[in-house]
């Protein structure tokens, strides 16, 4: 007499339903922390930032999954958010039309009629032209914005950047509430 059994693929077959919801609840607890992550890192810009647009727009999560582990990142996409993150040693100057831009941005709040979306040699051409020898409204603010620029350029290149560490800063934060989450979420399958 044979007797033959299917325990092992009804196992199986349990056992890949119970990964897949696994999963699954790892992603939704992911996607939580990223939610909440992004929150904290806005918060801490809208806090501590001069100049918060562009920088905290730019701050997004992406939830990368692989057979084997997925892995959560909280980043903005700008040049310099490294350097808002880490600092920056000096040495160099910085992007001076980067700097054109954003200096321009705050003499605007200052009252200057300056022009923001410019570049730096732009700027220069129109600081040296002038009508029949006498300045314009356009130059004098051209010049204004010129003098501003040299100056902080020149505090960056010899002073550097100090670092603000802002997404270090939520790291064990968001590990603690990504474990919370997991847990609850765990909770639901079990």
């Amino acid at each position: 007499m044979k007797v033959t059994s299917n325990i092992s693929a009804v196992a199986q077959k349990w056992a890949q339903e119970k990964q897949k919801e696994v999963e699954e609840a790892t992603y939704r607890a992911m996607v939580k922390t990223g939610l909440v992550g992004e929150a904290r890192v806005r918060g801490i810009i809208e806090r501590e930032a001069h100049d918060t647009g562009a920088f905290l727009r730019s701050i997004s999560t992406t939830i990368f999954r692989n057979p084997t582990y997925m892995t959560l990142v909280i980043a903005s996409n700008l040049e310099y958010a490294f350097y808002l993150e880490y600092g920056r040693k000096p040495g160099k100057w910085p992007n001076l039309d980067a700097m054109t831009k954003w200096v321009g941005r705050k003499l605007r709040e200052e009252g200057v009629n300056t022009r923001v979306n410019i570049t730096f040699d732009q700027l220069k051409e129109m600081a040296r032209s002038a009508k029949r020898g006498k300045p314009t409204a356009a130059n004098k603010a051209a010049r204004a914005h010129l003098a501003a620029l040299y100056l902080i350029g020149r505090k960056i290149a010899t002073k550097g950047v100090r670092q603000k560490l802002i997404f270090k800063r939520i790291e064990d934060g968001l590990l603690a509430y990504l474990n919370s989450e997991l847990q609850k979420e765990f909770a639901k399958i079990a």
